[in-house]
């Protein structure tokens, strides 16, 4: 409870103890099976805290493409993956994507999970633009003899 002199949290449920400040690790949302149902933020906006809306990060993100079936359990490595939204690059990573039943996966794509899920809630334009081969431009693939190979792979949330 807050004080004049700072607060005071119970301890051995029947005792005081004066503090500057309290730390409260309760948990998050994400994952109720475990203990982590949101009471936390119940606390904290009942002591007079300013709560953030609560949104999903480092999650897969689900594409409305209709080819994302075919691609289940592909692994892509060396990838940049670019997030485009309402046609403005919004944020760029690289590393792994891959491809399973809950969504496009992978460390480059979790890192822009966030922003991609502000803007779909705005419902605004979300798409994940897939470099292949960074390291190539279109001239080098075409050296390959990669026609007909695309470099990018757009896939549309």
């Amino acid at each position: 409870r807050k004080t004049d002199e700072g607060m005071e949290v119970i301890v051995d449920g029947n005792k005081y103890l004066k503090c500057s400040s309290v730390i409260v690790a309760t948990g998050g949302l994400s994952y109720p099976r475990t203990g982590s149902t949101g009471d936390g933020y119940l606390f904290a906006d009942s002591v007079g805290h300013t709560i953030e809306d609560v949104r999903p990060s480092l999650t897969a993100l689900v594409t409305s493409h209709p080819q994302a079936q075919f691609i289940n359990d592909v692994l892509l490595r060396n990838t940049t993956v670019r997030l485009v939204i309402d046609g403005e690059v919004k944020g760029e990573e690289f590393g792994e994507v891959s491809f399973s039943d809950r969504g496009i996966e992978g460390a480059a794509t979790l890192r822009l999970s966030r922003d991609a899920v502000d803007g779909l809630t705005e419902e605004k334009s979300v798409k994940l633009e897939l470099d292949l081969k960074p390291a190539l431009d279109e001239a080098a693939l075409d050296d390959c003899k990669l026609e007909g190979v695309k470099k990018y792979i757009e896939a549309i949330l």
